[in-house]
């Protein structure tokens, strides 16, 4: 077996255990082997300040912006959504023209093997919900940097 850098191995070993590795930032650092970003999580996040909005936020912005009240905006909000879903559980398509639309679609039946035991079973076909993004927000998010 032909010798190992130390570097080499401390960065095996972490990756074994299943935690990330930070390179110093002084020193550059090139290694044998690519890294897989899926076993870095932090290689995948390329400094995104994301914040999440509930729906209560997302209530007191669209009752602030429209001088509605937030009793009614939310009134419209869940019977927007609760008309979404049964517009999807019917299989009717949902188009927002500009912004996204939702439908259905059926899987295939497939084979797929359990992880634990390695037997193989049957995954039956089933009805899952899609959302497709127009071409005009993916362009509109893309451009914010």
């Amino acid at each position: 077996m032909p010798k190992l850098s130390k570097q080499f191995n401390s960065v095996r070993n972490q990756f074994a255990r299943g935690s990330s590795f930070n390179y110093p930032k002084s020193t550059p650092c090139s290694l044998p082997f690519p890294i897989n970003p899926l076993l870095n999580p932090q290689l995948l996040k390329k400094n995104i300040n994301m914040t999440t909005i509930g729906k209560k936020s997302l209530v007191q912005r669209v009752a602030k912006n429209t001088k509605i009240s937030q009793v009614q905006v939310e009134t419209i909000l869940n019977e927007l959504l609760v008309q979404t879903k049964q517009a999807l559980i019917r299989g009717e398509e949902i188009k927002f023209i500009g912004y996204f639309s939702f439908r259905t679609m059926v899987t295939s039946p497939r084979m797929a093997r359990n992880l634990q035991t390695g037997k193989k079973m049957k995954v039956p076909a089933k009805r899952v919900p899609k959302c497709k993004f127009s071409l005009g927000l993916k362009e509109e998010v893309a451009k914010k940097k």
